[in-house]
């Protein structure tokens, strides 16, 4: 990945436009594995597609370490993006927790009990 940072960087810099689109499209493939990387690239270069597929895989990480990749354009919509996204998966856990545990035996006991402590530890 980071070969095909330093040639996307070159090819924006000196406009080899081919090599841009090749480059894009590579990163595109990488971005489940590097997310971070290519969400410095893309927000360098106002890829927004490129934006979006990369922040998906990054709102488990803290709003802090994905700030520091960005440009300061970035920063206050990616801390919306991220209470948004907190927001969500806090309301969606208190609905889960509020479900009544079904008679089907322990499983939906257990379920429901690793859910709690998992989000007590990590809340």
């Amino acid at each position: 990945m980071d070969t095909l940072a330093v040639l996307a960087e070159a090819a924006e810099k000196y406009e080899v436009f081919h090599a841009m689109s090749l480059c894009r499209l590579q990163m595109k493939t990488m971005v489940s594995s590097h997310p971070l990387k290519v969400l410095k690239h893309a927000a360098r270069h106002d890829y927004l597609n490129l934006i979006q597929e990369a922040v998906s895989y990054l709102v488990c990480l803290p709003t802090a370490d994905v700030a520091e990749y960005l440009p300061t354009g970035y920063a206050i919509p990616w801390v919306r993006y991220r209470e948004l996204w907190d927001s969500y998966f806090d309301d969606n856990i208190k609905r889960i927790m509020e479900l009544p545990i079904s008679s089907h035996g322990p499983r939906n006991g257990f379920f429901t009990a690793s859910l709690q402590l998992k989000y007590v530890i990590h809340a």
